[in-house]
C-alpha cells in the first residue's frame, strides 16, 4: 500500500516497486474504458476527442490487425510479449484498448502498467488484480519505448505476470527501441516465452480504408456538436490518399475538422499543416473565451497568450507535483500569481492522476503537442502561426540544473526530472519541424551534452531517428560519454545510446575511406551494440572490423596496428559467446593472446595491460569449454601481470589497473577453490577484499562492484575448509551489496544476486535457520521467475532443484502444510521441462511429484497424496520398463507401499491388496538380484502386507506364504547374528495370528512357541 497527497494506492495478488525514496516504479490498475465525457466541454478544445483515451470514435478497420492480436492471445503458451509499434497517430493506443475491450467481454483480465512518471495513471483506489475466475491475464504496457531497461524489467519481474493463468504481455511504442535486447533476453528463457512484434502500418493509399474511416469518424464527432446540419455527405479531402494520411490520427483529424469548421460556419482546410493549425487555433479560441469571460464572473484570469506559453511549458515537462509546477512558475513568470496560473491552466486541461493533486497536465495527444511546439518555437516556416520567443528562451530554462535544483529541492546540479520527457518531445518534433532541432535542442545539447546522456535511453533513440541529425553534436556526446565510462557498460541508456552511436558510426563509415577508422568505427560499433544485448548485430560489426584489421596486418603494420587487430579479436571472441558460439569463439581469443604476447616481449609497459585483458578471457573461454586446468594457468597469468602493472609503480601508474588485478585475483581465487584448494583460495580472495573494499570506499559507483565476488569467494573457500559459522558473515554481505546495487541496476546485478542469494540459503539451511534459509531461498526463486534474469538464461531445473531443497527442509523441520506450496510449483516447473524435453527430465519429474505426495501424507492429506503418489508410481513404472535400472524399480516400490498404506486409510481395500502384492513382486525380484540391499526392505514389506490382509480380512494365503517367508528368512540371519531375534520375533507373532485367522490352532501354538524359544535363547546371550 502507497499513500500520496491523500491517496492510497493498493495492488491486491500483484507486487509493487518502489525506489528507495518511495516513489513508484510502475503502477498496475485495472483497465477501464473512459466513459460520460460531456459534448459541450469536448467541443470546447475540440482536440480533447483525438485523445485515444476516450474513444469518442467507433472503432474501425484495422480488421487484419485485431485478428492478429486476438490470435496471438488465444495461443496455447501460456506466457507470450508482442511489441506493437508504429508512429505517432497511428492507432495503436486505440487498437490496443479494442483488444482490451474485446478480452474482457471473453473473460480476461486486463490490466494497464502505468509508469511512475506517466500523466495519465488511471482510476483511483485499491486495485483487484487477482485472476480468480478469469481466463487469462492481458498486460497493457504503453509508451514502452520511453521506459527505462530496469524499470521494464521490475515490471517483468511481477508475481502478477507468473500465475496460472494464460499470460499476454503488450508493449506498446513508436519505435522498437529496446524490443531487440528484451526479446533476447525473452528467447534465452529455458520455457516456453513466445515473442514477437507487431508493425502497425500506414492506412493503405489505395482501397477505401481511409474514407470508411474518414465517414465513421465523421459521424462520430457530429454526435457531439450541437446546430450542425446534415453532414453525412461531405466526402473526405481530395488530399487523402496522401502519404499525410497514412496515419489513423490525420484521417480522425479531417473528420474532425470538418465537422467543427461546419459547427463554426469555417472553411476547413485539407493538408496536414492546416489541419494542426486549425486545430491549435481552436485550442487558443477557448483560452481566450475563457478569459473574456471574467468579466461575466468565470474565475480565469489567464490571458490567451501566457496560456499558451502554460501549455507549452506543460508539454516538456509533463505533469508535475504542485509544489514543483508552483516553484517552476515562479522561474518562467516572475511575478504571477502562480496559483492562479495553473488553476486556470487545470480548467482547460484537468489532471488525470489519481489523487488529482499534479499540475500542468500536457496537450494530447502527443503528435498535436510536437507540432505545437514547431509551430510556436522560432523558425517556425508557417507564418500564420504567430511564433513566440519566449518559448525559446523557456527551453534554456528547463534544461537549466539551477532550475532543477530550485524546483526539486536539490542542492546537487541535478538535470531537471522533464529533462528525458523534454528532450524526446523536442527531438520527436525536430523529425517534422528541422528548425526544432537545429535552433533550439542541438545548442541545448552542445552547451550540457550530459542533458542527452541523463535524458535516457528513449531520449537518445528519438534523437537517433532526427532526420537532419547534428553529427558534431553526436561526436561530442560521445566524447562525453566515453570520459565518463570509457568503453564499459552504462545499463540504463545502453539501448537507446546503442541506436545513436549506430547513427553515427554510419555516417563515419560513409564519410571516411580511410580502413584504420573504418576499422575502429566497426570495433565501437560492436561493443555498444553487444551492451545494448543487440548479440548479432554487434557480431556482424564485429566480424567487419576484424576483416579491415586483417588487411592491415597484412601490409606494413606497427605494433598498434596488431594491437588494434587483437582487441577486434577479443571482441570478435566475446561476440561469438553471447550468441552461444563458444566452441568458434576460442580461435580468435587464443590469436589475441598470441599476437599480444609478441607485442610484449618488445614493449612490456605499453601493451602488458592489453596483454593481461586477454589473458584473463582466455581464462574464461578455457573455463567455458571445461578445461579448468588450462583455465587455471591463465588465471594465474593474468593475475601475475596484473601484479606486474601495480606493484612498485608509482600510483598515477598502478591506480588504472587495480580494479582488473582485484577482478582477476578473484578469478583465480575462485579456480583455486573450485580446485579443492581452499587454503590456497583463502589467501588470494583476502588480498583481493582488502583492495576491493579500499576502491569501494573511494569511488563506489565504480568499484562496489567487485566487492560481493570476492565476498562469496571467500564464504565457499571457508565452507569447504569446514568453517560454516565464518563463511555465513561472507554471505550475508555479499547479499546485502548485491541487492543495494540491484536496486539501481537489475541488469548488471540480477545474476550474482541468484548466485549469492542460493549460497546463503544453504548455508542457513546447514546452520539449522530454517525460516531464513526458506525466506532467502524463496526470494531467490522469485527473481528467478522473471521472464528475464537480468543478464543471464533462467535454468528452470535449477529453479525447481531450489524448491525441492526449500520443500526438503520444511518438511525435514517438521512443517509439512508448508511444504507443499514449493514442492508444488517444483512440480509444475518440472512438468514444462519435461513437455520440451521428456528423456532428459522425466524422472526429475517423478521424483518430484513422489516428494510432493510424501509432503501431503505427512501433512493428513491422504486423498491428494494418494492421487499425486498414483502418478508417481505411474511414471516410476514406465521409466522402469523402459530402462531397466534397479533405482527406477526401487522408487516403483516405494511408491507402491506407500500407496498401499493411504489405501488402507481410505478403506480402499482392494486397491491396498492390488498395490501390496505389485509392491512383493517388485521387492522379490530386486531381492533376488541383490540381496544384501534389498532383502531386509523386502521381508518388512512381506510383514506389513500380511498384517494388512489380516486387518481386511481378505488374501489370508497370500498372507500367510509372506509371512512365513519373512520368518524364514529370519531365523536364517539369526544364525549369522543375533540382532535379528526381535526381527524374527516380529515375523512369528504376524505368521502366528495369521495361521489363528485360518483356523490353524496348531500351526499357530507351533509359531508361537518358536518366537518363545527364540526369546529365551536371545535372554541367554544378553546374560553371558
Amino acid at each position: 500500500m502507497r499513500a500520496e497527497s491523500g491517496y492510497a494506492y493498493g495492488a491486491l495478488g500483484a507486487d509493487i516497486h518502489v525506489f528507495g525514496n518511495g516513489t513508484p516504479v510502475y503502477l498496475l490498475f485495472t483497465y477501464q474504458a473512459v466513459t460520460s465525457l460531456e459534448s459541450q466541454w469536448l467541443c470546447a478544445q475540440p482536440s480533447r476527442m483525438l485523445d485515444a483515451r476516450a474513444e469518442i470514435v467507433a472503432f474501425t478497420g484495422r480488421k487484419a490487425e485485431l485478428a492478429d492480436l486476438t490470435a496471438w492471445r488465444d495461443q496455447p503458451s501460456r506466457l507470450a510479449v508482442r511489441w506493437l509499434h508504429g508512429p505517432g497517430g497511428q492507432g495503436k493506443t486505440r487498437l490496443a484498448a479494442r483488444l482490451a475491450a474485446d478480452s474482457q467481454a471473453a473473460g480476461w483480465k486486463v490490466v494497464k502498467a502505468v509508469h511512475g512518471t506517466d500523466t495519465a495513471p488511471g482510476p483511483a483506489g485499491s486495485q483487484d488484480l487477482r485472476l480468480d475466475g478469469h481466463q487469462g491475464l492481458l498486460v497493457l504496457v504503453d509508451y514502452a519505448d520511453r521506459w527505462p531497461a530496469s524499470h521494464l524489467s521490475w515490471l517483468f519481474h511481477n508475481r502478477l505476470l507468473h500465475g496460472k493463468v494464460p499470460t499476454r504481455v503488450l508493449l506498446i511504442g513508436r519505435t522498437v527501441q529496446g524490443w531487440p535486447a528484451l526479446r533476447g533476453q525473452l528467447d534465452r528463457l529455458r520455457v516456453n516465452a513466445h515473442t514477437s512484434d507487431q508493425l502497425l502500418p500506414s492506412l493503405p493509399a489505395s482501397g477505401d480504408d481511409r474514407a470508411h474511416m474518414f465517414t465513421t469518424a465523421l459521424a462520430c464527432f457530429r454526435a457531439h456538436y450541437e446546430g450542425v446540419g446534415d453532414i453525412a455527405s461531405a466526402g473526405p479531402p481530395d488530399s487523402l490518399d496522401s502519404e499525410d494520411f497514412g496515419l489513423t490520427l490525420a484521417v480522425q483529424m479531417a473528420a474532425l475538422v470538418t465537422v467543427d469548421a461546419a459547427a463554426h460556419g469555417r472553411r476547413a482546410p485539407t493538408d496536414m499543416t492546416g489541419l494542426v493549425a486549425y486545430l491549435l487555433d481552436r485550442e487558443h479560441e477557448n483560452w481566450r473565451q475563457l478569459h473574456e469571460n471574467a468579466a461575466h464572473g468565470l474565475p480565469h484570469r489567464t490571458p490567451d497568450h501566457v496560456m499558451s506559453r502554460l501549455v507549452f511549458t506543460a508539454v516538456l515537462t509533463g505533469a508535475l507535483p504542485r509544489a514543483a509546477g508552483e516553484t517552476l512558475l515562479r522561474r518562467l513568470f516572475p511575478g504571477s500569481d502562480t496559483g492562479r496560473l495553473l488553476a486556470d491552466h487545470a480548467l482547460c486541461y484537468p489532471p488525470t492522476d489519481p489523487a488529482g493533486s499534479q499540475v500542468l497536465e500536457p496537450l494530447l495527444p502527443d503528435r498535436l503537442a510536437e507540432d505545437f511546439l514547431g509551430l510556436s518555437l522560432p523558425g517556425s516556416p508557417v507564418t500564420a502561426y504567430g511564433i513566440d520567443e519566449w518559448c525559446a528562451r523557456s527551453v534554456a530554462a528547463l534544461f537549466s540544473r539551477g532550475d532543477a535544483e530550485s524546483a526539486l529541492g536539490r542542492e546537487a546540479p541535478q538535470v531537471p526530472g522533464w529533462t528525458p520527457r523534454a528532450v524526446t518531445f523536442l527531438a520527436e518534433a525536430a523529425g517534422r519541424w528541422p528548425h526544432v532541432g537545429h535552433r533550439h535542442l542541438f545548442p541545448a545539447l552542445r552547451a550540457d551534452p550530459d542533458l542527452a546522456l541523463e535524458a535516457g535511453s528513449a531520449a537518445l533513440a528519438s534523437l537517433a531517428a532526427v532526420p537532419e541529425l547534428d553529427f558534431e553534436l553526436v561526436d561530442r556526446i560521445d566524447r562525453r560519454f566515453q570520459s565518463v565510462t570509457g568503453n564499459t557498460r552504462h545499463y540504463e541508456i545502453d539501448f537507446g545510446y546503442a541506436e545513436l552511436h549506430e547513427r553515427a558510426a554510419r555516417h563515419k563509415l560513409t564519410a571516411t575511406l580511410d580502413t584504420s577508422e573504418q576499422a575502429r568505427t566497426w570495433h565501437r560499433l560492436s561493443i555498444r551494440l553487444a551492451f545494448a544485448s543487440r548479440h548479432h548485430d554487434a557480431l556482424q560489426a564485429a566480424s567487419k572490423a576484424v576483416q579491415l584489421s586483417e588487411t592491415i596486418v597484412a601490409g606494413e603494420p606497427d605494433g598498434d596496428d596488431w594491437h588494434n587487430h587483437s582487441a577486434s579479436l577479443m571482441q570478435l571472441s566475446r561476440a561469438l559467446v553471447n550468441v552461444g558460439s563458444t566452441e568458434e569463439a576460442v580461435e580468435p581469443s587464443a590469436t589475441a593472446v598470441k599476437i599480444l604476447r609478441t607485442l610484449v616481449r618488445g614493449d612490456e609497459d605499453r601493451y602488458k595491460p592489453a596483454f593481461a585483458a586477454a589473458l584473463s578471457w582466455q581464462a574464461t573461454m578455457f573455463e567455458r569449454t571445461g578445461d579448468k586446468e588450462a583455465a587455471l594457468d591463465y588465471a594465474e597469468m593474468a593475475a601475475s601481470c596484473y601484479n606486474d602493472l601495480v606493484s612498485g609503480r608509482p600510483a598515477r601508474q598502478a591506480i588504472p589497473h587495480l580494479h582488473n588485478f582485484t577482478d582477476a585475483l578473484c578469478q583465480v581465487g575462485n579456480y583455486y577453490s573450485e580446485d579443492d584448494r581452499p587454503d590456497e583460495a583463502l589467501k588470494v580472495l583476502t588480498v583481493a577484499l582488502d583492495l576491493a573494499r579500499t576502491m569501494a570506499e573511494a569511488t563506489p559507483q565504480v568499484d562496489l562492484p567487485l566487492v560481493p565476488p570476492v565476498l562469496s569467494g571467500l564464504s565457499h573457500a571457508l565452507a569447504r575448509l569446514g568453517r560454516p559459522d565464518e563463511a555465513l558473515p561472507y554471505a550475508r554481505e555479499a547479499v546485502a551489496l548485491t541487492k543495494r546495487m540491484h536496486e539501481f541496476d537489475p541488469y548488471e546485478f540480477g545474476g550474482g544476486l541468484l548466485e549469492r542469494l542460493e549460497w546463503l540459503g544453504s548455508l542457513l539451511a546447514e546452520a539449522g535457520r530454517v525460516d531464513e534459509a526458506v525466506d532467502t531461498w524463496r526470494e531467490a526463486v522469485d527473481l528467478h521467475r522473471a521472464l528475464f534474469s537480468l543478464g543471464r538464461a533462467v535454468d528452470v531445473a535449477h529453479v525447481a532443484s531450489v524448491l525441492e531443497d526449500m520443500a526438503q527442509s520444511l518438511a525435514e523441520s517438521g512443517r509439512h502444510e508448508e511444504a507443499l506450496e514449493p514442492a508444488k510449483d517444483a512440480v509444475l516447473d518440472y512438468r514444462l521441462l519435461t513437455d520440451a524435453n521428456p528423456s532428459a527430465f522425466g524422472e526429475y519429474l517423478s521424483a518430484a511429484v513422489h516428494n510432493l505426495a510424501l509432503y501431503h501424507s505427512q501433512a493428513g492429506q491422504v486423498e491428494e497424496a494418494v492421487v499425486r503418489m498414483e502418478e508417481a508410481a505411474g511414471f516410476h513404472r514406465l521409466v522402469a520398463e523402459r530402462t531397466g535400472r534397479s533405482a527406477a524399480v526401487d522408487r516403483l516400490a516405494s511408491a507402491l507401499r506407500v500407496l498401499s498404506e493411504d489405501y488402507e486409510k481410505l478403506g480402499r481395500t482392494d486397491d491396498m491388496l492390488r498395490s501390496g502384492t505389485e509392491c512383493l513382486r517388485v521387492l522379490e525380484a530386486l531381492a533376488a538380484d541383490d540381496p544384501e540391499e534389498y532383502l531386509l526392505r523386502r521381508c518388512s514389506l512381506q510383514l506389513s502386507f500380511a498384517a494388512q490382509c489380516l486387518r481386511a480380512g481378505r488374501e489370508l494365503g497370500a498372507a500367510l506364504a509372506a509371512a512365513n517367508a519373512a520368518a524364514e528368512t529370519y531365523e536364517t540371519l539369526l544364525r549369522h547374528d543375533s540382532d535379528y531375534g526381535p526381527a524374527l520375533s516380529r515375523a512369528l507373532t504376524v505368521l502366528a495370528d495369521v495361521h489363528d485367522a485360518m483356523g490353524n490352532p496348531k500351526e499357530s501354538r507351533a509359531c508361537r512357541q518358536r518366537r518363545d524359544t527364540a526369546d529365551r535363547g536371545k535372554k541367554r546371550r544378553w546374560r553371558r
